[in-house]
């Protein structure tokens, strides 16, 4: 009996020192490890701070372009001060002909005018000084300086000041160039057809011979199913033998054979 109890007595010391040598090897690797610390999640910008950031991103740009629009103004105003010459005694001289300063003061307008389209495309919308602009130079009664005007006015944004100053031009226009070049500006304004349907009927009717041949050979691609019958009743009450005639009588056959 005394041997049983020893033997249990020896097994327990035996099982007590294996627990407590374990639990020490399992500290001292712990210990060993490199313990490393917790990283901190990247915080996203606060609304405040981006639009912060935005507020001085613009106010950088926006002396440029303030700047710009103020060369643009200076430049627009020098082509105005050309055109109202007369009223100052300041108009181009040219001893050689009695028209000779009409045509410079023409060429300088043209000049100037594609100088202006060049620096300022695109640096702002349309404005009203643009509009007296275009105005103005379309009121010339230089057709090449007209020609000009019509074409920077097609790159810009439509302007119903514009479209009526075109209108007037043409009603007084003896160019059938001049008209020609003007149908494709006209056609961006379908608010004005009424207007526009009364200068052609105007044009075909009493215009120069120039511009009613040039409306009557380039009008097809502007006839449709809304104008075509007022056109073709037109051609009918126009004289029969007149080049007008048989040129607006061809292009509505055209027209009519593409539908």
């Amino acid at each position: 009996m005394k041997r049983i109890l020893l033997s249990l007595v020896v097994l327990g010391f035996l099982g007590s020192a294996a627990f407590w040598l374990g639990h020490g090897a399992a500290q001292l690797e712990s210990a060993g490890q490199p313990t490393q610390a917790a990283q901190p999640a990247a915080a996203e910008p606060s609304p405040q701070r981006v639009a912060t950031e935005s507020s001085t991103a613009l106010a950088a740009v926006a002396p440029e372009q303030n700047a710009r629009i103020e060369q643009r103004e200076r430049a627009a105003a020098e082509i105005l001060s050309l055109l109202s010459c007369d009223e100052t005694d300041s108009c181009p001289q040219d001893n050689s002909d009695p028209r000779a300063g009409f045509f410079l003061q023409g060429e300088m307008l043209i000049a100037q005018l594609r100088d202006f389209d060049r620096e300022f495309a695109g640096t702002a919308g349309f404005d009203a000084q643009l509009a007296e602009l275009i105005a103005e130079l379309l009121a010339h009664k230089n057709g090449h300086v007209q020609a000009e005007a019509v074409d920077f006015m097609a790159q810009q944004e439509p302007n119903r000041r514009s479209a009526q100053a075109l209108i007037s031009a043409l009603v007084d226009t003896a160019d059938g160039k001049l008209f020609a070049k003007a149908l494709p500006e006209l056609a961006r304004y379908p608010s004005l057809e009424t207007e526009v349907r009364d200068l052609y009927e105007y044009t075909l009717r009493s215009g120069s011979l120039s511009a009613s041949r040039a409306l009557a050979q380039n009008l097809g691609p502007y006839l449709n199913q809304g104008n075509i019958g007022f056109y073709s009743a037109l051609a009918q009450q126009l004289p029969g033998q007149a080049a007008k005639t048989r040129y607006l009588k061809a292009t509505l056959e055209a027209y009519e054979r593409r539908e």
